[in-house]
């Protein structure tokens, strides 16, 4: 039997243990012999994947599985443990369920002393340490007798059989299942019923090495931030303490290197002295006024105020003042930062945000012009080209001809361009007006689908709709534009297949899928679908023509109608685009 340990060095490397999976191939088998216990073999690892989920425990959850893994093998008792190495790499065994063995005052003890919380097994001259040193499975039917057991302490009740189970997250192996005393004994039937089982358990071990690595992490950055403000605040903080008639008792070294003056030069001076009029001429005013009604202006309440430097020069402070009594008096605790150096990057901050909103309003209003003055001579140029193209005014030069259907063509496909630049500038400079009607779903999607067949029928394309009788509020002209952009994309990137328009009413919204069967797209390429001058780049999509700027613009129109906007996709699958917009309210 593999597995047979004849060493008495019994310390493997983690990289010597590699899955043992060659009984995974049969475990259809084994399950079809067995269908009732196949179903609570499902159940009981369905249950605990659920309830992973909430339980943080593993002991509660591998005491679930433990529990249900006895009765379906029909065995006595059993264990769960996570393989777990020491610093010096020497591998043993952590207990996450083991069962309960007393059976009389004799193991009730054993059980007691030997079986604590955190229960820990090094022993590998052991049946289940063999399993822990070669990281595969172990049948004995007979474990007085086999040279892998270390013998049965006091206490121990009798062990008829044993079954041993590496059980692996991919290929590294991270725990054991054991089990023991099962009528007629273990066989290797019962191994590939239980490979469900076993991956179960990999799965959960492994997620929960996650959760604690994750906790770890989490506790560590709090530490490390509460290490940090702590030394900053000693650092930079001042800390200023005066009585009641508002007179310095002490003054930090913080303080001294904001303010300018040693402690000797302000100590016995009333606070105002750091502080620029109005405020040099009320602060006692303050105090003495919250002595008086307990009104609470600064004390408790962070602040932003002016501090005066020994220089006359003035600068911001964070202000924070607590108060305190010693014996009969009472005193109050300013802690004072200077925030010289923040309102500094606020205010260029503050600039370079104005800088920034007046070089896209300029950068708008430029593309806006220029479009303006791109469109007029091209409207001219396409409105005297049919002559050209016209079967009476046709040149007799063939060649020529085909330049003038050029000239049409391209035009046409400038003019494109010219006017999604008109609708991206409008857009960014909130000049986009809607005008809002009343509109027929089943109408506005089929006078689309007509306009779009034409080229999809060139191609062999179909379009089906399918749509419900309801009614949004939304601009004809941009809603159209809408699924014109989406329509005219499923087509531009469909070969074969057919393209399919659906609308149905969900909630108080209207919603639209458009769905493909076309190239798709990479994961990778998903998130970025809806950005300005962004375009698929990829062998099946990278020939077609555009400024990447049909599906910006239709995202963007669809949340000026107050809707959303999705895409799902897979590479050489196809591609749908889902999008919301509001009904219409009736009456």
């Amino acid at each position: 039997m593999s597995g047979q340990i004849t060493d008495g060095n019994f310390t493997v490397p983690k990289s010597d243990k590699e899955p043992y999976i060659e009984y995974e191939e049969d475990c259809a088998e084994a399950c079809e012999r067995s269908p009732e216990l196949t179903n609570r073999l499902l159940q009981a690892i369905t249950k605990a994947q659920c309830e992973f989920i909430t339980n943080t425990k593993p002991s509660e959850l591998f005491g679930k599985l433990l529990e249900n893994l006895l009765f379906i093998t029909d065995s006595e008792y059993g264990f769960i443990g996570e393989v777990l190495y020491d610093p010096a790499d020497s591998v043993y065994l952590k207990m996450h369920a083991i069962s309960n063995i007393s059976e009389n005052e004799e193991t009730r003890r054993f059980y007691k002393e030997n079986v604590p919380a955190d229960l820990e097994f090094r022993n590998l001259k052991t049946l289940f340490g063999a399993v822990l040193t070669t990281a595969r499975p172990v049948i004995s039917n007979d474990p007085d007798n086999d040279p892998r057991s270390g013998g049965r302490p006091g206490g121990h009740p009798s062990l008829n059989s044993f079954l041993g189970l590496p059980f692996f997250s991919g290929k590294e192996f991270v725990g054991i299942v054991g089990i023991a005393n099962r009528p007629g004994g273990y066989d290797e039937n019962l191994i590939r019923f239980l490979q469900p089982f076993l991956t179960t358990c990999g799965n959960i071990t492994q997620a929960f090495r996650w959760d604690q690595k994750r906790l770890r992490a989490e506790e560590s950055l709090r530490e490390s931030e509460i290490k940090n403000r702590t030394i900053l605040v000693m650092l930079a903080s001042g800390i200023v303490t005066i009585d009641e008639k508002g007179i310095i008792q002490d003054f930090n070294p913080a303080a001294e290197r904001i303010f300018g003056y040693s402690a000797e030069e302000v100590i016995d001076h009333n606070i105002s002295i750091l502080m620029p009029e109005p405020y040099h001429s009320n602060h006692d005013k303050y105090i003495q006024n919250y002595l008086r009604t307990g009104e609470k202006k600064v004390i408790g309440i962070g602040r932003e105020i002016e501090g005066r430097r020994k220089d006359g020069s003035s600068f911001p402070l964070e202000l924070a003042v607590n108060e305190m009594s010693i014996g009969n008096k009472r005193m109050f605790v300013g802690v004072l930062t200077d925030i010289t150096n923040r309102k500094d990057a606020e205010m260029s901050l503050i600039a370079a945000k104005e800088a920034a909103e007046a070089s896209n309003r300029i950068k708008s209003e430029f593309i806006n012009v220029i479009s303006h003055e791109l469109r007029t001579p091209l409207t001219v140029i396409l409105g005297n080209t049919p002559l050209l193209t016209d079967s009476k005014n046709m040149p007799e030069s063939e060649e020529i001809a085909e330049i003038a259907r050029d000239i049409e063509e391209d035009g046409q496909h400038l003019l494109t361009l010219i006017n999604d630049l008109l609708d991206i500038s409008k857009i960014e400079a909130d000049k986009m007006q809607l005008n809002s009607e009343n509109l027929s779903v089943p109408l506005i999607i089929e006078e689309a689908a007509a306009t779009i067949k034409p080229l999809a029928s060139q191609k062999g394309l179909v379009i089906e709709t399918q749509t419900e009788n309801m009614r949004i509020k939304a601009d004809p002209v941009r809603m159209k534009q809408i699924l014109l952009n989406l329509l005219g994309n499923a087509v531009k990137f469909t070969d074969k297949g057919s393209i399919t328009v659906r609308a149905f009413p969900y909630q108080n919204m209207a919603c639209f899928n458009v769905r493909d069967t076309g190239c798709g797209m990479c994961d990778e390429d998903l998130p970025h679908i809806f950005d300005v001058f962004r375009q698929v780049d990829s062998s099946s999509t990278r020939n077609a023509s555009g400024t990447g700027l049909g599906l910006a613009i239709t995202r963007r129109l669809v949340e000026l109608h107050g809707g959303e906007i999705s895409v799902e996709s897979k590479l050489n699958e196809g591609t749908v685009f889902k999008f919301m917009i509001p009904l219409a309210k009736e009456g």
